[in-house]
């Protein structure tokens, strides 16, 4: 394990409490049972989990002791901790974390003198910009200060704000709105670290002064401090402490150096044995140790953690529906499924990407879960030879997460890909447009989300580069750095990642790749480029004409959506060769801000085909002279299926919601369970091609309504013990007014012509999803059962909604429109002259009962406040909440005619009626 942390996770450990929150599976089995209970189940609620998290204990202290206590005089000893700093820095880095506090403090030594770092309070992630004035750093003034302050300094150690300023790296006094800034500012504090551990310093006053200068732009370095006597030192430090980030090593790159002295004699052999092993597969050694890692034992706190950060799955039904309406578009295109091995080897063309999940196979072998569709369909089909093929696939794709032990992310991809013999005149290119396009039209309410279509083409990117002077060698890596920036200006990043560019190429630089807009104006800008002749005015000339190509073509297809020119849009750019695209629409974001999203992306890879084939070539599997093209596009299913579930919340789309994968329930009501009969029941329907399934652990007739309504059932049959030659069928219907909510029609029909009943039923409700069944009823046998017959039967009802999230008119409207047939049985119970207010509620049903259970209403204020805190005493970890929610209820029992108040849980949709 790395040094970076310890390897105690066995000493996590969950223990019951006696207080707060409920376990999700307590509160499911609440649900089941009502909310009803005795006193025991308010016990049950008051609980609180409690993590104890069990930490090494480091005897030896710290760096900085060590560091006082004299370690500059023991060279080895120097070597040995620095080197383990660094390693332990590398497994931070290789996480995707900075540290941002690295100081002797925070390096701990334990009982066998190995190092730990710790402290990771303010770590964060990597790349990040933040406001400077949040920042809290140490300036040039502030520096000034902490010199003609020495004097005040003892021979203690400093710590607080001075102790970590000294360490701060210089990049981060850069003025300005924005700090940018990634691991090389840790790797500027350990340069500070080793002065220390090799220069000894003799009181605080002296520390500053010579820290003070060590941090000036020019290194100055004590004069008792030569390269002539410590050459490995001062060159190591210079290195780290260089103002210019790109110049300082990273962790790995000083880890490779000949300047840090090799490992100690065991770790030295212990890594050369490895390496060794390794080597020869066969041997006895290489399989003893592939299978001592599959011999691992999993901690507790490793097997309750891995799936911890699972993301909620979406609703299966929406999901089904999105993916059927995205495979009739492929369908309508005429492509045919074709699914790849889940396997493959690592893959040297495109570059594996660090979040690529790799697998270790019993052999030692190393293979990777598909990280997208479109690399492993590449790889099929140079291996196949086909040249000719549209296929569409609708698989699960998986990236590694940056914290290790979690379950990598997993995504649901659709990708569409069109293979030809050549690129031929860009037709296919012009159909990935066409095809998202239409998805997007499957989704009227997707549609309408300010779509736009974001074009550019690899050549126009290569062309951007050599015109800004960057050499040909350094493009991969320019394209890894413009993926991470992704959708944000390039300006200041590109200014801290190629310091060395003149100001005119950075700024030309800047605006080519910031430049966004139709064709003509992104050509225009251009055109001064193709004036000057050469490799770059040909690369451009080529680009525009092919974009210009695919856009034609796409507006004689169909598309009737916005299409830009982004020359700045470089993501997985090394998987094309050509046209590149994405689709992005106006959508909540992950934090939950409107933004936009890309919902499909794609392009032209026949770049990547010809690498897999000459691979083959060159073993001589495959023939020379084979010709093969290709492009493809992904769309993120999950995308779709999340902005889908915003909308149709909607008004505007509750009353064209489908029914669900269930047309009929089969149940039974009454003591005797009449299995025979449903089954009987159910293999005919099942017969008849009719979608069913039998409910044999409810039993009332409310219960399986819910259950039908929550799944979009349109139909029951219930049989009863008491009717043995007839059954009851059910039907329902969303109501044109949503506040009428559902409305239950009623018929006996004789179990001979049941069967056929229903296919008429089924029949009628698929020819208009939702459309009346009403004629299949007669008059006199129907038994309408309204949850809220009409506007005039029921009470005035208002609501109120007790959250700190903003809430507009629409989004009021629509939780209004879920909540009303929530409230239908109980508002029936009222007289319709009765006012009654709906307080909207974010807590569990248990909550909510306590509330109605304790709540002294009808009291006068010191009663009520007293009761207010018996039931705050029982929930502490809402007090707050809590406090509010009540004083809304007094607010509205104190008026001079109160309403009746009804509180509604927004989390599990239960509600109860307080006055």
């Amino acid at each position: 394990m790395d040094r970076a942390c310890s390897k105690s996770s066995e000493g996590v450990v969950f223990e019951r409490g006696d207080s707060g929150d409920v376990p999700e599976a307590d509160q499911e089995s609440r649900r089941n049972n009502g909310g009803q209970g005795s006193r025991g189940n308010e016990d049950e609620a008051r609980e609180i989990q409690f993590m104890y998290i069990q930490m090494e204990f480091c005897e030896k202290s710290t760096l900085r002791t060590a560091i006082d206590g004299g370690l500059c005089a023991d060279e080895q000893r120097v070597w040995r901790l620095f080197r383990e700093v660094v390693e332990g820095l590398a497994h931070i880095h290789q996480q995707g974390m900075i540290h941002r506090d690295l100081k002797p403090v925070n390096i701990f030594l334990d009982s066998n003198d190995h190092v730990k770092i710790g402290d990771f309070g303010l770590a964060t992630t990597s790349n990040l910009h933040r406001p400077m004035e949040q920042a809290g750093l140490l300036t040039e003034r502030r520096l000034a200060e902490l010199r003609s302050l020495s004097h005040e300094i003892g021979d203690s150690s400093l710590t607080g704000q001075v102790g970590t300023a000294l360490y701060v790296a210089p990049e981060l006094n850069i003025p300005g709105f924005k700090l940018i800034y990634n691991q090389k500012v840790d790797i500027y504090s350990l340069g500070i670290i080793f002065f220390e551990m090799c220069f000894p310093l003799e009181t605080g006053m002296e520390r500053v002064k010579v820290l003070a200068n060590l941090r000036h732009p020019d290194i100055i370095l004590p004069p008792t401090l030569t390269e002539h006597d410590m050459p490995k030192q001062v060159h190591i430090i210079r290195w780290l402490l260089n103002h210019d980030p790109g110049m300082r090593p990273s962790s790995e790159e000083l880890l490779q150096s000949p300047y840090l002295p090799p490992p100690q004699l065991e770790e030295a052999e212990l890594q050369e044995m490895v390496r060794h092993t390794l080597s020869n597969p066969q041997s006895k050694a290489y399989k003893y140790l592939v299978g001592s890692c599959f011999t691992q034992e999993v901690s507790p706190a490793e097997d309750i953690t891995y799936h911890m950060s699972l993301p909620r799955a979406s609703s299966p039904l929406l999901q089904e529906r999105v993916k059927q309406a995205v495979t009739k578009v492929f369908h309508r295109h005429g492509a045919l499924p074709l699914n790849t091995p889940l396997l493959s080897p690592p893959s040297p063309h495109p570059p594996s990407c660090e979040s690529c999940v790799r697998l270790m196979a019993r052999s030692g072998g190393l293979v990777c879960l598909p990280h997208d569709l479109r690399v492993p369909f590449a790889r099929h089909v140079a291996w196949s030879g086909v040249s000719c093929l549209k296929r569409y696939a609708v698989e699960r794709v998986y990236r590694e997460k940056k914290v290790f032990g979690f379950h990598p992310r997993e995504l649901y991809e659709c990708a569409f890909d069109v293979v030809t013999p050549t690129a031929g005149n860009l037709v296919a290119d012009a159909e990935l447009l066409s095809v998202v396009w239409e998805i997007i039209n499957e989704f009227p309410s997707l549609r309408d989300k300010a779509c736009v279509i974001r074009l550019n083409h690899t050549s126009l990117l290569r062309a951007i580069l050599l015109h800004s002077g960057i050499e040909e060698e350094k493009h991969d890596g320019m394209y890894a750095f413009l993926r991470e920036v992704k959708d944000e200006r390039h300006s200041k990043y590109i200014s801290q990642t190629l310091p060395l560019m003149s100001d005119q190429a950075m700024c030309t630089l800047i605006q080519l790749l910031d430049l966004e807009g139709p064709l003509s104006k992104v050509a225009a800008v251009f055109k001064s480029i193709g004036k000057r002749g050469g490799e770059v005015a040909s690369l451009a000339t080529q680009a525009f004409h092919e974009l210009e190509t695919v856009i034609g073509h796409a507006d004689a297809l169909g598309v009737k959506c916005r299409v830009v020119v982004a020359p700045g849009l470089a993501y997985n750019c090394h998987h094309y060769s050509g046209v590149m695209c994405q689709f992005v629409c106006q959508l909540n974001t992950r934090r939950g801000r409107r933004g936009m999203e890309v919902v499909a992306a794609g392009g032209r890879y026949d770049a990547m085909l010809a690498s897999f084939r000459q691979n083959l070539e060159l073993t001589g599997v495959s023939g020379k002279g084979s010709s093969q093209a290709a492009a493809g596009v992904s769309i993120s299913l999950d995308r779709l299926v999340s902005a889908l579930q915003e909308l149709e919340e909607g008004e505007e789309e509750g009353d064209d919601t489908p029914f669900g994968a269930l047309d009929v329930v089969v149940c039974s009501l009454g003591r005797s369970p009449m299995v025979r009969e449903k089954c009987t029941l159910i293999r005919e329907l099942w017969a008849a091609g009719i979608r069913a399934t039998i409910l044999d652990a409810i039993q009332s007739l409310e219960e399986v309504q819910d259950y039908c309504r929550e799944q979009l059932v349109p139909h029951m049959v219930l049989f009863k013990d008491t009717e043995t030659t007839t059954v009851r069928v059910r039907s329902w219907k969303r109501e044109r007014d949503r506040c009428l909510g559902s409305r239950f029609q009623e018929k006996k029909v004789n179990v001979s012509e049941l069967v056929e009943f229903i296919q008429r039923l089924v029949k009628c409700t698929m020819v208009g999803e939702g459309s009346d069944v009403a004629p299949l009823f007669s008059r006199s046998e129907s038994k309408g059962s309204s949850e809220t017959s009409s506007n005039s039967a029921l009470p005035a009802v208002t609501f109120s909604f007790v959250t700190d999230e903003k809430m507009n008119v629409t989004q009021r409207r629509r939780a209004e429109n879920q909540i009303m047939p929530h409230l239908g049985p109980t508002l029936q119970r009222l007289s319709n002259k009765v006012r009654v207010e709906v307080l909207v509620v974010n807590v569990e049903a248990a909550i909510i009962k306590t509330l109605a259970s304790h709540l002294e209403l009808n009291q006068d204020t010191t009663v009520f406040q007293k009761s207010v805190g018996t039931i705050i005493e029982r929930h502490p970890r809402n007090k707050k909440y809590l406090s509010k929610v009540c004083e809304e209820i007094q607010d509205l029992v104190s008026q001079k005619l109160p309403p009746s108040v009804l509180l509604y849980s927004r989390v599990d949709n239960t509600h109860k009626l307080l006055l």
